[in-house]
């Protein structure tokens, strides 16, 4: 990854890539660091670019739009004609919290829309698989505040603030010690005091 280079098993010939590795994991990478179960190199190579994804929860207004998108989906998949939802239906499942994102908005739609086979979805097609939750009224919270679009920053300032974050994690990880902080982002120590003094870390 480092020096852009690969070897196929039992070659001894070097051979140039050029390509991006995208990654994703539902586990705070940086506390496993921390707890040494993830290897800080890997990490500090593949946290380049940090991209964050809100959890359903955080962003209902994307639920009724998930929803037509995914019985459209599903209608094709298992070959059923579901007409469509309820307004109601939609609304009290923008209720929900979700726990398990959209994977689990997809398996309840899919629930429902094999017990309604070629009738509009219905909150009764649904109310059965929430009253078996656990603890159903700790899973609901009031929908959030209307969403407003943010102003987009550019290229560079999204690099740098991630150049800067990575900076920071490593600075924590390793407790200050600038020597280990270099070594793991494969940079000298030169570099990494110029990088500090530019996002005013020291």
């Amino acid at each position: 990854m480092q020096e852009r280079e690969i070897e196929r098993i039992g070659s001894s010939t070097t051979i140039p890539i050029d390509t991006r590795i995208i990654s994703a994991t539902n586990i705070p990478l940086r506390q496993l660091v921390q707890d040494g179960k993830f290897r800080s190199d890997l990490y500090f190579r593949l946290n380049v670019i940090k991209i964050r994804i809100p959890p359903l929860r955080e962003r209902r207004s994307d639920i009724p739009l998930l929803i037509d998108h995914l019985l459209k989906q599903l209608n094709l998949r298992l070959n059923l004609q579901i007409p469509g939802i309820t307004e109601e239906t939609v609304e009290r499942l923008m209720e929900y919290s979700w726990p398990g994102n959209v994977r689990e908005l997809q398996n309840v739609l899919e629930r429902a829309m094999n017990l309604a086979w070629f009738e509009p979805l219905e909150w009764k097609y649904f109310s059965d698989y929430f009253s078996h939750l656990d603890d159903p009224t700790a899973l609901l919270a009031k929908p959030d505040a209307a969403w407003e679009p943010k102003k987009l920053s550019t290229l560079r300032q999204r690099k740098g603030a991630a150049e800067r974050e990575m900076l920071v994690e490593a600075l924590e990880i390793f407790h200050g010690n600038k020597t280990a902080v270099a070594r793991e982002l494969g940079i000298s120590r030169t570099i990494l005091y110029q990088k500090l003094h530019k996002y005013d870390l020291i």
